[in-house]
């Protein structure tokens, strides 16, 4: 792919060799809207090395004296898996009111958003393209209004002191066993588990059980280091895969900051607190390890009851992100020659 040019800017293809740039660039832009980092090297690195990014799909903008002021990426999302093609770019706050820099970005988005599709699906159908914009970042969400994308939803983080007491003590549902997550054995039975349990979230797409288990092991693998066997759990009726809970230490560069990750319960063994006693499983077992508070999202309007969940844990909103939406007609699609 060629580079392009704008102003005192350059455009090309981003890769791992980019990860460094990448990270400081999103931490600054996480300093100024959220007050502290929110990503760490090994996490933008697996990044690409993840199966729903390639490298194609990436691209970065760089000042002539090196400085990376703009990283996006277009690729399928596994979630909202009703989302075409997630749209994620971020700005430098100085870089946030150049309007030639955003249209570059969303010149290439748009042609690339085609590309990304080009093994999903077939003629005659438009795309539906998303993306996720923090509520403080006024700029961006007015360059995605401007540009036809409607908010449809919000993300809320949530997070709890692990140190809080209330949190050590409780019991195991009777007839459930909740135990570290074994890849080599319970994948399938994970993978099923997963693709079940969030049928019933906003933005739902199905896939077939085989889609769901490559995509699982593809994931697990690309997060390297950052996957700790002892921070991933299971709840078991007999030998069913009914639930899980995972997590991920010292999050962002922060030391004894954590991030849950695929809560899931699913329905048929639901309101029975298999959720409850994963999550408390997993946050005994982040503090064992150094853990200092445990966070997540969670869909604003969460229609399997996690908000009720999470705050019957002491977890508590810090800030949401609004998701904003666009369907992208057929008739738009450019040339094949031109997608990239």
């Amino acid at each position: 792919m060629p580079s392009g040019t704008g102003g005192d800017w350059q455009a090309r293809r981003a890769s791992s060799g980019d990860a460094e740039a990448v990270e400081s660039l999103i931490n600054a832009h996480s300093r100024h809207h959220y007050g502290e980092d929110r990503v760490g090297l090994d996490e933008v690195l697996s990044w690409f090395a993840s199966p729903g990014v390639p490298q194609d799909d990436t691209r970065c903008w760089q000042r002539r004296d090196g400085t990376m002021i703009a990283y996006a990426q277009v690729y399928r999302p596994e979630f909202p898996s009703g989302w075409d093609a997630l749209h994620d770019a971020t700005v430098l706050p100085s870089a946030a009111g150049e309007t030639a820099l955003w249209d570059d970005i969303f010149a290439w988005s748009d042609r690339h958003q085609w590309a990304v599709q080009q093994a999903h699906r077939g003629a005659g159908t438009g795309l539906c393209c998303g993306a996720r914009v923090h509520e403080k970042d006024a700029a961006k969400r007015r360059q995605y209004e401007s540009r036809g994308f409607r908010h449809v939803r919000d993300e809320t983080l949530m997070r709890v002191d692990l140190f809080d007491e209330a949190l050590v003590d409780f019991d195991v549902p009777e007839g459930i066993r909740v135990r570290r997550l074994d890849p080599a054995m319970d994948m399938e039975g994970y993978s099923l588990a997963y693709g079940e349990a969030f049928r019933d979230h906003w933005g739902y797409v199905d896939l077939p059980q085989d889609e769901w288990l490559r995509r699982k092991k593809a994931e697990f693998e690309s997060w390297g280091k950052m996957y700790v066997p002892e921070l991933w759990f299971v709840a078991l009726d007999g030998d069913t895969v009914v639930g899980s809970a995972g997590s991920f230490l010292d999050y962002g560069n922060v030391t004894g900051r954590c991030y849950m990750y695929h809560v899931f319960v699913r329905r048929a063994w639901r309101n029975r607190r298999i959720a409850n006693a994963l999550l408390r499983t997993a946050f005994r077992s982040l503090r064992e390890r150094g853990g200092r508070t445990a966070e997540l999202h969670v869909d604003s309007e969460n229609m399997t009851h996690g908000l009720e969940l999470y705050r019957g844990l002491g977890m508590r909103p810090v800030w949401h992100q609004f998701l904003y939406e666009k369907t992208v007609p057929e008739s738009s699609r450019p040339p094949l020659n031109t997608l990239l």
